[in-house]
């Protein structure tokens, strides 16, 4: 069995970080000794998607739930095998100040995903936390996602 791409996408990411699209304020990293704590929610729809039998790249883009584009990211996934039912995915979700970079292991047929904030740049240098996904549909169109974000940084 082959690794399909799953219809949820991560991020970002997993976690579409809604904070610039939802009109709320993104503070500027003022020090080094300065965290904010952000829980936010993101809805992403796929842009373009190569696929081959160990994994995939996804372009998406990344919606609040107005409809508002904040955000874009690149998902990769691979497996180790084209037998493998499970496959490790790399995030890096682009937002106004910088970059969030996510990891999740994708498991074919699964609805929900974990994983990890792993980093990032510019604000977002110092994130961690961690990204919910949820599987989604947009019958024949584009594959979609809806996720929550619970980063510190």
């Amino acid at each position: 069995m082959t690794i399909s791409r799953p219809r949820t996408l991560a991020v970002l990411a997993a976690a579409s970080v809604a904070v610039v699209g939802a009109g709320l304020a993104v503070p500027a990293y003022a020090s080094s000794h300065a965290t904010h704590t952000r829980v936010v929610h993101g809805h992403l729809v796929e842009s373009s998607d190569f696929g081959w039998s160990t994994g995939y790249v996804s372009i998406d883009r990344d919606y609040t739930a107005k409809k508002v584009q904040f955000a874009s990211d690149i998902t990769t996934c691979r497996a180790h095998s084209s037998t493998a039912t499970r496959a490790r995915c790399d995030v890096a979700l682009g937002l106004r100040g910088g970059l969030i970079t996510l990891t999740f292991e994708a498991v074919q047929g699964a609805s929900t995903e974990h994983g990890t904030v792993t980093g990032g740049t510019g604000e977002y240098r110092h994130a961690r936390g961690s990204v919910t996904i949820v599987e989604g549909t947009n019958g024949s169109g584009p594959s979609t996602a809806d996720w929550t974000l619970h980063v510190t940084y």
